[in-house]
């Protein structure tokens, strides 16, 4: 398992007298807003390398102000916005998720074709962008809201409204509006720097509401941090961030991993487009800037925006490298809206450059060589989740078949097998002849896998996918029955599309491709594993509370059960789990148990005047086991034998404890416990 390490580690780039800079020379560029025209045809190619090098030309060696200057008049030229009220229609082709939405052309495409459920988007703060089911798209909004329901329900066209849950897409200003350039009051925002859509982008509602207007930083403590969620169109959810104090004691926003560095970008990109004083600023073309120092404050009856936490977003841009999703909305933006790029996005190592005044130039010339890449990693959950397996990683060349062995990826997976590297590929041979890829250490469970075929394969050609929970031995295992594992799938090159995408329906921690039955060649496979899984052994959760008596007292006459409910969400290896209920030195123990939801109770508790302390322990195993979100727990009374009351959640996922209060019929809100209900307990294992 890898280990994630927070390292607090702050690089100042502004001294404590940090001062506005004076005005840019720079003209600032012109703009209108503009929508879409059934004779505007769509383009969804990306920009070769040879066509981004000629839109930015020669820096030469250009860094600070000078690079940003220059970087400024290229993306600020001939640029256009459009309105607010397009932007939606807009999101259809930016963040579009094009794997799960149904396929349009570009020569004839209408925004009016994407209607009802036909299309997806991929929101800002999701974890699972690849499920169809998670999904949700802008039509949702102006679906009616229920609290009947607990998932879109798309047939009827309604939504989720409960608990304070609403699902929904919003557009997520990244540098919030009220840091800059605020909206008039009951008014759309301008076209400009309010619908720049490199910072505009389609978000998850529920992590918008609460990111609100804080910072993007880092939590220095994220146990005593509020969890944040996405809501999922199914009803279920994931953390997306935690909202909790910085080093430099402000109350800042940190999302999770996989989005910080698209996050970081685009308030770079602000800080570069958006980067002259004119000292006649507007909400449209206000001045914006990046700094460390948290005594800069906005100036808006100038239009003038800070930002805090500069170098967290330097770090971010390196510790989350842009991704092909991040490069084709940057193309979509330049080709189909703006007609201007994210110098960011196409050179992240030019970051540093524009705003780090330690930068000396060779220092490095990608974020590969990065001072900071070696120093640092994230706090949470690893970003490292994807292998590409080619010929690089094989090291295979020519065309006579060799086996290899122990090859890691960056998720930590171990990969063998047998291959030739003919046409710089991982080339198959026939069924016959052993030929293939295999996992022989797992680092979680395969999530999904992608297919690239080489020009050469001829069509019809297919490769099977395999996969199974126990590791595979050699890559003969794929041509034995009983060894193989389960098909997960197939991918067949037909000519035309050489790219296909597999996705498990069930978790495989191991797998194994061949070639279906004749010779194939495979420019890359691009492995992406979920690794929220982890080993342990002997794993012992304990969390309690401190209930107080007069609290009870309101509930007294009506309470006819009481105790802590364990809901199991996933058990391997039929593990079972121990409670106890600990009142003074008395411990009530239940028997072993590994149903999916039982209710341990004891009339004697709660009997009495005293506040009562509960200690509850949950025991995994001496064995070792694999665990994703491996329980809830909650203590709570029952009214009337129908209602329930949750006084407090605790969910356990990946070793970290994260508190949750759940509402019900008659819900205590966090505020009615008046800060009785406390967190003595902690998680660990061996």
């Amino acid at each position: 398992m890898k280990l994630s390490i927070l390292i607090f580690g702050i690089i100042s780039f502004f001294s404590a007298n940090t001062v506005i800079p004076e005005r840019n020379a720079v003209l600032a560029a012109s703009f209108s807003g503009r929508a879409y025209a059934t004779s505007q045809k769509m383009d969804f190619t990306d920009c070769s390398e040879a066509e981004v090098d000629a839109y930015y030309g020669d820096i030469g060696n250009r860094v600070g102000d000078d690079l940003k200057s220059y970087l400024y008049g290229k993306i600020s030229a001939n640029s256009y916005y459009v309105t607010y009220s397009a932007v939606t229609n807009y999101y259809k082709i930016t963040d579009r998720n094009w794997e799960l939405s149904r396929s349009i052309t570009p020569d004839t495409y209408l925004f009016t074709e994407d209607v009802g459920n036909n299309f997806y988007e991929t929101l800002l703060y999701f974890k699972d962008i690849t499920t169809e089911a998670k999904q949700i798209n802008t039509n949702v909004n102006s679906y009616t809201r229920s609290d009947s329901i607990t998932a879109v329900d798309w047939v009827n066209k309604l939504r989720p409204k409960k608990d304070g849950n609403d699902v929904q897409v919003d557009k997520e200003h990244v540098w919030v509006k009220s840091h800059g350039f605020p909206q008039e009051k009951d008014k759309d925002p301008k076209a400009g720097a309010g619908t720049d859509l490199h910072h505009l982008i389609a978000a998850d509602h529920n992590s918008n509401n609460i990111h609100n207007d804080l910072y993007y930083g880092k939590v220095v403590d994220h146990s005593a941090a509020k969890v944040v969620y996405c809501l999922y169109g199914d009803g279920t959810k994931d953390v997306s961030g935690w909202v909790g104090n910085s080093a430099y004691g402000e109350t800042v926003f940190e999302p999770t991993d996989q989005w910080k560095g698209n996050i970081a970008r685009a308030l770079l990109y602000m800080g570069t487009r958006f980067s002259v004083n004119l000292g006649t600023n507007t909400e449209a073309e206000p001045y914006l800037y990046l700094t460390d120092d948290v005594n800069q404050t906005d100036d808006i009856s100038h239009y003038i925006g800070v930002f805090h936490n500069l170098s967290t977003f330097l770090e971010w841009n390196e510790l989350d490298p842009v991704d092909n999703y991040e490069i084709h909305r940057n193309n979509l933006i330049y080709k189909n809206v703006q007609r201007n790029r994210n110098p960011y996005v196409d050179h992240p190592e030019w970051a540093r450059r524009v705003y780090d005044s330690s930068y000396e130039l060779g220092d490095f010339t990608d974020i590969e060589n990065s001072p900071t890449k070696a120093k640092l990693s994230y706090h949470y959950e690893t970003n490292q989740n994807k292998d590409t397996l080619d010929q690089s990683l094989t090291g295979i060349t020519g065309n006579n078949y060799t086996g290899f062995s122990n090859k890691e990826g960056e998720s930590g997976a171990v990969y063998a097998g047998s291959c030739a590297g003919l046409n710089q590929s991982i080339q198959l041979r026939s069924k016959n002849s052993n030929s293939g890829v295999i996992v022989t250490t797992s680092p979680g469970n395969l999530k999904s896998i992608t297919f690239t075929f080489n020009s050469n394969t001829a069509d019809g050609r297919t490769v099977n996918l395999y996969g199974k929970n126990t590791a595979y031995s050699s890559a003969s295992d794929l041509f034995v029955a009983n060894q193989q594992g389960t098909l997960i799938g197939s991918a067949t090159y037909d000519g035309t599309d050489a790219t296909v995408k597999v996705i498990p329906n069930d978790s495989y921690a191991y797998f194994g491709f061949r070639s279906n039955a004749d010779a194939l060649y495979l420019d890359s496979v691009k492995v992406e594993w979920d690794l929220s899984i982890y080993t342990y052994s002997n794993v012992k959760i304990r969390f309690g509370g401190l209930i107080n008596k007069d609290l009870w007292a309101q509930f007294r006459d009506r309470i006819t059960n009481y105790g802590v409910m364990i809901a199991s969400e996933t058990f391997l290896n039929g593990d079972t789990i121990k409670a106890a209920y600990q009142k003074g030195k008395q411990i009530y123990d239940s028997s072993y148990i590994n149903q999916e939801r039982t209710v341990i109770a004891d009339p004697n508790l709660l009997e009495g005047s005293d506040d009562y302390l509960f200690n509850t322990v949950i025991n995994f195993g001496d064995n070792s086991s694999k665990f994703t979100t491996v329980y809830r727990a909650a203590a709570y009374v029952v009214l009337d034998d129908t209602s329930y009351v949750f006084l407090q959640e605790r969910s356990c996922s990946v070793g970290s404890l994260v508190k949750e209060y759940l509402t019900g019929p008659e819900a205590l809100s966090e505020d009615s416990y008046d800060g009785s209900l406390k967190y003595l307990g902690d998680t660990y294992g061996e």
